[in-house]
């Protein structure tokens, strides 16, 4: 005996029967859930919109610790297992990594404004003089000269905080100003 091909919007019907006593937000998900092959699976071996919210949470938490172990991997962070505790601390790359990523994702300062960063670290730190100004360029400054930038970007804080943890306060100084490549700002 050949198995009947039944319709999405029967097999969808029949389920919304079974789990009638469910709220309208239990619905969307379970629309949610249909539209989503993997979810549809347990939904029609009859596990519910129940047994779809186990398998998500199951598997967010399978995403969540593939993260963390690729995050100890590149030795961003540090996790220390004691008995019943789990503790995780970033290492000073993922300090930096994460510095980094408050810089790009920082919002703009107020229309005709900005941060200009000028530096004179000496020749004998060129490595750090040279970081510094990768660094700047990853987190998309604009050169105006060789050792002055730019940014719109609202960043004073984190580039003072910066600074302070880099130790390098008596060669990068950090200014708000006007914006001199605005074109409607009236000097």
């Amino acid at each position: 005996m050949q198995k009947r091909k039944v319709s999405q919007t029967k097999q969808l019907l029949r389920i919304i029967g079974e789990n009638a006593r469910y709220t309208a937000i239990d619905l969307v998900d379970l629309f949610a859930a249909f539209l989503n092959p993997v979810d549809f699976k347990e939904l029609a071996r009859g596990g519910g919109i129940d047994g779809v919210r186990a398998k998500r949470r199951r598997r967010f938490e399978y995403e969540q610790r593939q993260v963390l172990a690729r995050l100890e991997q590149q030795r961003c962070i540090t996790i220390r297992r004691a008995a019943d505790r789990i503790s995780i601390a970033l290492t000073k790359k993922g300090a930096a990594i994460l510095q980094k990523e408050k810089i790009r994702s920082a919002k703009h300062c107020p229309i005709g404004q900005g941060i200009l960063v000028v530096f004179d670290i000496p020749e004998r730190t060129r490595k750090m003089r040279d970081q510094f100004r990768f660094f700047l360029k990853e987190c998309k400054f604009q050169q105006v000269q060789r050792s002055v930038w730019f940014t719109p970007c609202d960043v004073y804080n984190e580039l003072r905080d910066f600074i302070q943890q880099t130790k390098s306060e008596k060669w990068i100084h950090v200014f708000r100003v006007i914006n001199p490549f605005d074109k409607t700002t009236k000097n």
